[in-house]
Order: structure tokens, then sequence, then C-alpha cells
């Protein structure tokens, strides 16, 4: 039997913006206040895989993310990340066919 508590049911945002090569790594987050920052450097990880990597990140962490945020992405991306991650769900951007 699991014991919910307080630490387990911690929600939080997330805001990712593309970084740069200067980085020391390819995503790089720290805490702002109740908010995470991610920023990207898109030369070694791509938006998606910088949102998935912080969310399972912060999720061994006991820290679900409540809303991914896009900062300086075009606006329909942005919302799409936003509406996406309010039912939890993750974003995969792909080019090409595909069969699901």
């Amino acid at each position: 039997m699991t014991i919910l508590n307080r630490e387990r049911l911690f929600a939080a945002s997330l805001h990712l913006r593309q970084g740069d090569a200067q980085q020391a790594k390819a995503v790089m987050l720290r805490r702002d206040g109740d908010r995470f920052i991610a920023a990207y450097d898109p030369e070694r990880a791509s938006l998606d895989t910088a949102a998935v990597l912080t969310r399972a990140l912060l999720s061994s962490e006991r820290i679900t993310i409540s809303e991914v945020i896009l900062e300086g992405h075009d606006p329909d991306l942005t919302a799409l990340y936003g509406a996406a991650s309010k039912l939890l769900l993750d974003v995969e951007i792909t080019s090409g066919p595909r069969t699901t």
C-alpha cells in the first residue's frame, strides 16, 4: 500500500527554452521557485528529447510536471505542448509517413 503525502504530489511547471553550444550539457535544468527551467542545445538534443528527459529526471525525484511551457518557440507548437502536458502526454515531432 502506498501512502500519498505532499512530497509525492508535488507538481511544477517546466519552462523549456533553446540554449546554445556554450552549455556544459545538452540539457541544463535549474529550479526557480515553484517551476523548473530547462535550456537545451538543439545541436545535441531535440525539443522532444529535452522534454522527455527532463520529465523523467524530475519524475525520479517525485516531481510531476503539471505543464510544459515553451519559451521562444512557434505559438502553435507552444499551444500543443501546453495542451499535451495537461493530459500528461509527451509530444513527439517526426517527419515523413508514420503508421500507428
